[in-house]
């Protein structure tokens, strides 16, 4: 209860600072990150397709990684692993997890001290912090699925590519970092003349691919007020922690089918107040055991 007693003191105060046109709170900030991963998981999806379909790019990637994405197997394999690394995508900015704290010796999550920065350059100590914090999940990703070296700059190539490709072409990045942002082939000499095809090509397919900041928001405002009408006691949860357990609890693809139905939003709005308030679960344990079964068969 200590953790979250913090974390509802921050929000607050952060929550009442107004920061920029796209971006007013801290809430916003969080929920402007969230897009970003999932943005930059899209467009790595996107481009391992779009790899796998031209010739030249899937010769270059056989040549230079040994991956040969013409054989179905591999496709699969990359596109199941693309997946995954989405998930694991600056982490080290939303979760709040006790060993994500504890990595961070005792301190508050890293969000308040990017958001504390955000229309300028992020301090020395946040960069080492967000540096040590994302080498120590990657690196847990990469155990995870046994991957070899050369699967791993691959995998790299293609976040690399996504991630500043996203940041290139959504209007909020500029706000956010204080000034312009050039594209990823401006940033960097070391890209030779096929990736820097690969990153025209990503550029170019990005409205069709990524999803806006605005239609994010008001989704997720939408999905609040239609479980708040279910479950009005999620009136007393702030936004921040609203938005933390949701995703924490389910996938993409769980909230999609879930909130299709009646029963299934009535189902997130309990589970996510059941994560947050203390001796609820205790006092509900018998609703809680048919809740977990209900999701484990998602």
């Amino acid at each position: 209860m200590k953790t979250f007693a913090l974390l509802f003191f921050i929000t607050t105060v952060y929550s009442s600072l107004s920061i920029g046109k796209h971006v007013e709170s801290l809430e916003d900030f969080y929920l402007h990150t969230q897009n970003h991963v999932e943005n930059v998981t899209k467009l790595s999806l996107k481009l391992v397709s779009t790899i796998r379909a031209n010739p030249t790019y899937r010769s270059y990637i056989k040549r230079e990684f040994g991956i040969d994405l013409s054989k179905n197997e591999n496709f699969e394999k990359f596109i199941f692993l693309t997946k995954k690394m989405g998930q694991h995508h600056d982490l080290a900015k939303l979760d709040f997890s006790q060993k994500k704290v504890k990595l961070q010796n005792g301190e508050s999550p890293l969000i308040y001290s990017i958001y504390r920065s955000y229309g300028k350059a992020l301090d020395e100590e946040t960069i080492h912090r967000l540096n040590q914090l994302d080498k120590s999940v990657m690196a847990d990703f990469y155990k995870q699925y046994n991957l070899k070296k050369n699967e791993i700059k691959f995998l790299q190539l293609i976040e690399e590519i996504a991630d500043k490709t996203e940041r290139f072409k959504n209007p909020v990045t500029t706000e956010e970092m204080g000034r312009k942002v050039v594209s990823a082939v401006t940033y960097s000499q070391n890209w030779n003349s096929t990736e820097i095809k690969m990153i025209k090509d990503l550029e170019e397919l990005y409205p069709e691919v990524a999803t806006s900041y605005k239609t994010k928001a008001l989704s997720f405002k939408n999905l609040k007020t239609k479980l708040k009408s279910i479950n009005p006691e999620l009136k007393d949860i702030s936004a921040l922690d609203f938005y933390q357990k949701l995703n924490s609890l389910f996938t993409p693809e769980q909230l999609e089918r879930l909130t299709s139905t009646p029963e299934g939003a009535k189902i997130i709005s309990i589970k996510v107040r059941s994560f947050i308030f203390a001796g609820f679960e205790k006092k509900n344990t018998c609703q809680t055991q048919i809740l977990n079964a209900l999701i484990y068969k998602l």
